[in-house]
């Protein structure tokens, strides 16, 4: 069972439940008047942070472990696509020197491991031993098949 990364702070819910109505997967029950994660229906889409009117909920932070990868050196970043639109640049050199700055040894896209990942799955393909693939980089798709679609595993 993977770790939770999403964080309910209690504390501020104030029992609207907006996310127990728009959580896509019905993964969030009521607990003396608090919404509660069910940890095994969870996909950590993360939907519920961002419905959440009170900030009740966020993503959980692994600062504090990368400051603690970082200062035992070498660790190279793998950038998921989305760096474009998360920090509006174009230029993957800036982005590689700014992670640089920060510790790591080195930063390159996602997509050059997707590119060789793709490569390998076309030939697994052509060997005909599989029929098809069902692949995602994303977590929550991943989780959500294992769960919830686990006859298509095969």
């Amino acid at each position: 069972m993977p770790v939770n990364y999403l964080d309910f702070k209690d504390a501020r819910c104030k029992d609207c439940y907006k996310c127990l109505r728009e959580c896509p997967v019905k993964a969030i029950k009521v607990v003396d008047r608090h919404a509660k994660i069910i940890d095994d229906r969870c996909i950590l889409c993360g939907h519920c942070t961002k419905v959440c009117p009170q900030n009740a909920k966020s993503v959980h932070s692994e600062r504090a472990e990368v400051e603690k990868l970082l200062a035992g050196g070498n660790v190279i970043a793998s950038v998921a696509p989305s760096f474009v639109s998360s920090f509006n640049l174009q230029d993957f050199s800036v982005m590689r020197a700014a992670l640089m700055s920060l510790g790591f040894a080195d930063a390159e896209e996602t997509s050059v491991g997707a590119r060789e990942v793709t490569a390998q799955y076309k030939k697994l393909l052509e060997g005909g031993k599989f029929k098809n693939f069902i692949t995602s980089c994303c977590p929550a798709v991943n989780r959500m098949i294992e769960l919830y679609y686990p006859q298509a595993l095969p």
